[in-house]
């Protein structure tokens, strides 16, 4: 064992990437800490349209990922594939089973970004400023030069675009806004 692998095995618990089945990220979060493990399953809050109404869900900001805290000499990882709504832990190589810590600032840095009720609020027109010009990448304005004029609520801004001679105010998903190249 080389130097470095030893010092991997020495050192405190690390964060780990864990795949959950499709929509099972609660659940397997809820069973993994009901068996004592440190998980970290940072959410978020999304604009969904479905049949005309808009409705603000709460879901995982990495849909079926999770961190999970694991001691490589002293947790027992057996039992975590087994868990229901986990599909397994992201491994690379040819066994998939090569797996690698994420570096502690990486969750540090997402938890920072978090409310206090622990959702992070990163589709916020913030970067924007009144009278910016901005494009919009997508939908049915796409390619369209506007000016931004507010937020308007958690995922929507208000945008000042020409069409047919007009001037007229357009809501938009901050997703669809990038800043003008000019």
């Amino acid at each position: 064992m080389s130097t470095s692998t030893k010092a991997n095995h020495n050192e405190s618990p690390r964060w780990y990437l864990l795949a959950s089945k499709p929509k099972d990220e609660e659940r397997a979060r809820l069973n993994l800490e009901q068996q004592g493990y440190t998980i970290y399953l940072p959410m978020v809050k999304r604009e969904r349209r479905c049949r005309g109404k808009t409705t603000v869900n709460t879901e995982p900001l990495f849909p079926r990922y999770l961190f999970i805290k694991l001691d490589r000499e002293n947790d027992n990882w057996a039992p975590i594939r087994s868990t229901y709504g986990v599909s397994g832990l992201v491994g690379f190589g040819s066994t998939r089973t090569n797996y690698i810590p994420i570096p502690r600032q990486v969750v540090d840095s997402l938890k920072s970004h978090e409310d206090e009720f622990g959702i992070h609020q990163l589709e916020r027109a913030e970067w924007f400023c009144e009278g910016n010009c901005v494009r919009i990448t997508s939908g049915p304005f796409a390619e369209i030069e506007g000016v931004f004029m507010m937020d308007d609520g958690l995922h929507r801004s208000m945008v000042l675009i020409e069409m047919l001679g007009k001037q007229q105010h357009i809501a938009v998903e901050n997703s669809q806004l990038a800043p003008c190249c000019h």
